[in-house]
């Protein structure tokens, strides 16, 4: 064998030796360059948030309310620990005709434009429920009240929105008065006329009906199914028959259980319009 071949032979060698730690380095290096994933991502968490809101309202010894409180004037309590106030607001409604200080005589119209206004701008949800009204005769008193409010009560940075608890009508907040009067005008053509069926035979509460439905087994339960099955048997013309106590019994089961989910159903609905508009 020549020395040129040995010569090569240890080379070759040399290399394959040095190959693994070269590899070793290199991950290194690379792990060194890349951070790992988890370095990467960022954990997010979601947290629920309640905001409990507390109205009060301070009167002095004359009964006229006190308008210069601040946050610091108060302190909240649950279960005997002090809680933080996160926000502070004054409200108050400015009268037709404001009274003077001591509430006794309007003010004249110079002194009630000098007069501290302290309502807060407001956002405003206007509802008419058409899912689960019992009758479509309450819409009318409704779009009157809506409209009483529009044109008497709603402050000047206030803004109404409105719809219906069926979401066949949804108009976004606005401050335009005219407006709001002419869409709540003319909501009676979207609204769901479709009246809340409910038991005739036997006449059932939405209480009774849900009692009845789950089978409660507590005196409430029995009581409903106890009345709902007496009155089956005089308006099914059935008392005395053989077995008219099962017959009255099955059916008064029955008409709870379609009035039961029924409501169910509707106010699942009105709960689904409503969500998006408290969040």
């Amino acid at each position: 064998m020549t020395a040129r071949t040995l010569g090569w032979r240890k080379l070759i060698v040399s290399l394959l030796l040095l190959f693994p730690f070269y590899s070793v380095l290199s991950q290194d290096k690379k792990t060194k360059q890349k951070p790992s994933k988890p370095d990467q991502a960022q954990l997010t968490l979601k947290v629920p948030v309640d905001v409990v809101v507390v109205n009060t309202t301070v009167t002095n010894k004359q009964g006229n309310p006190v308008v210069d409180l601040t946050a610091n004037d108060f302190k909240i309590y649950e279960d005997g620990k002090p809680q933080p106030i996160h926000t502070f607001a004054l409200e108050s409604y400015k009268a037709t005709k404001p009274l003077n200080a001591a509430g006794l005589k309007p003010m004249d119209a110079a002194a009630a434009a000098e007069a501290p206004n302290h309502t807060q701008p407001r956002l405003i949800s206007i509802v008419v429920d058409d899912v689960t009204s019992p009758a479509s005769d309450y819409y009318r008193p409704m779009t009157k009240a809506a409209e009483r409010f529009v044109e008497r009560d709603l402050g000047p940075g206030d803004q109404v929105a409105l719809l219906t608890g069926s979401g066949r009508f949804q108009y976004p907040f606005s401050n335009d008065r005219q407006l709001l009067l002419e869409r709540i005008r003319t909501l009676s053509g979207s609204l769901n006329l479709g009246a809340v069926p409910r038991s005739t035979c036997p006449t059932l509460t939405d209480l009774q009906a849900q009692r009845i439905a789950m089978n409660r087994s507590d005196v409430l339960g029995q009581q409903s199914l106890d009345v709902a099955r007496e009155e089956s048997l005089d308006c099914l013309g059935i008392r005395g028959q053989p077995g008219a106590e099962e017959i009255a019994e099955n059916h008064s089961r029955s008409a709870a259980a379609v009035q039961f989910h029924e409501t169910e159903h509707r106010n699942r609905t009105l709960l689904q319009t409503l969500q998006p508009t408290a969040q």
